[in-house]
């Protein structure tokens, strides 16, 4: 605490005027230097998020909107201290009500912002995330397997939304390719986020299974099916495009009569070898256009 207080003093010329917390932090010479420095203490419930406050709320709030980017542009949860980081950035710029519509930057550092190279900034995050996924996934799929993947999908999935989630492998399914490994991932992963935004759904059902003659996919959920016009979006499109790099096919239908079920079939003579387009990068522009479209839910928010 002292080295925080010292270096907002000297660094941003900031006095600090109040410290509040529980008792934990109060010892008989953190005292003795706060009364020294004519700083006031205010003590909170112990082990009570309540009296928090603004600071509480705050980082609730950051941390939504991590969720929500995360989610939205399909990137892995390794990935999520970075979209910690970026939330916590455009909260810091977004401008509130209560601050006479600045934001908490312009208040802090007393000048306007420069809003205008947050666009700059995101592209040169996402460049960075693009690279860091081409070099992270066939790694992580080669040491953990492709079960593990999806497992690990499912109980992220699970803990974001509160949707249970239930995995079904046939048990050769680790003899798939990297490659196609990968893509059955980030095609699961699709499937799911459709299930999080439109289905209304209370459990969902991710099988994958491997014959002598194809690899099938199926993510089924149970909740209110696909509307006869959906709208516009890019997770059909993206699933799309990986299932028939592969020379594979996409089914959507209902679930035993109610939900949706997404199928996915692609021939198993490709589970070992390389996709048809090796040129396709695993974040393509679809999602790149995701990030900046959360970034600015994330500012309207």
């Amino acid at each position: 605490m002292k080295d925080y207080v010292e270096r907002m003093e000297k660094r941003y010329q900031v006095k600090v005027k109040i410290v509040r917390s529980d008792d934990e932090l109060f010892t008989k010479r953190t005292r003795a230097w706060l009364r020294k420095k004519a700083i006031d203490t205010e003590l909170s419930a112990p082990r009570t998020q309540d009296q928090n406050g603004l600071a509480e709320r705050s980082g609730g709030v950051v941390i939504a909107k991590a969720r929500a980017m995360r989610i939205g542009a399909n990137l892995p949860h390794d990935l999520w201290k970075e979209m910690v980081n970026t939330a916590a950035y455009l909260h810091n710029r977004t401008p509130r009500e209560n601050l006479d519509w600045k934001t908490p930057y312009e208040v802090f550092y007393t000048h306007t912002s420069k809003l205008s190279g947050l666009t700059e900034t995101i592209n040169m995050l996402i460049d960075d995330l693009r690279a860091y996924i081409n070099d992270l996934t066939p790694t992580r799929l080669a040491k953990r397997g492709l079960g593990s993947e999806i497992f690990s999908l499912a109980n992220e999935f699970q803990a974001s939304t509160g949707v249970v989630a239930t995995v079904k492998l046939h048990e050769h399914i680790d003899e798939i390719g990297a490659d196609l490994g990968r893509d059955l991932v980030q095609i699961a992963h699709e499937a799911l986020a459709n299930v999080a935004k439109h289905a209304s759904a209370s459990r969902v059902v991710i099988s994958l299974r491997l014959t002598a003659q194809s690899i099938r996919l199926e993510v089924a959920d149970d909740g209110t099916g696909m509307a006869p016009s959906p709208a516009r979006g890019r997770g059909l499109p993206n699933m799309l495009k990986r299932v028939q790099a592969w020379g594979g096919k996409v089914e959507i239908g209902s679930a035993h009569g109610t939900g949706t079920a997404i199928r996915v079939w692609i021939p198993a003579r490709a589970g070992g070898s390389a996709r048809s387009d090796p040129t396709e990068s695993l974040l393509s522009r679809s999602t790149v256009l995701g990030v900046a479209v959360s970034a600015a839910l994330a500012i309207a928010g």
